[in-house]
């Protein structure tokens, strides 16, 4: 169960965050983090393992056209500075500012980060 989403916090998203966790418990390699919020203002930042060696990411935004690949690029640097080579990495992003996207996705590698070393 997910208490404290905004109620806009669609059922779909429900429905996946659920399956993630419910493939968690079932393969215990298959680590899922997320962070944040879909706030206005916020993103609700997720990150998987894959299995493949490539870095996916999936940017879902009302302003998708005007900072889409700007988003894209944060992320990336990020990922590549923490030396992450894959991953599938899914930003649902309402209007958050860079040091807020950026923050996110830090937290959310840290967070992954502890999960390797237990």
């Amino acid at each position: 169960m997910y208490i404290g989403y905004p109620k806009n916090f669609e059922r779909k998203e429900l429905l996946i965050l659920t399956h993630y966790n419910n493939k968690k418990k079932e393969n215990s390699q298959n680590k899922i983090n997320f962070c944040g919020s879909l706030e206005s203002g916020d993103c609700l930042v997720t990150i998987e393992e894959n299995k493949e060696d490539k870095i996916n990411i999936h940017i879902s935004s009302p302003f998708i056209r005007q900072f889409g690949k700007k988003i894209k690029k944060i992320s990336l640097d990020i990922l590549v500075k923490n030396n992450i080579n894959s991953c599938n990495l899914i930003i649902q992003d309402q209007g958050a500012i860079d040091e807020v996207i950026k923050s996110r996705i830090i937290t959310v590698l840290n967070k992954m980060e502890k999960i390797h070393k237990k």
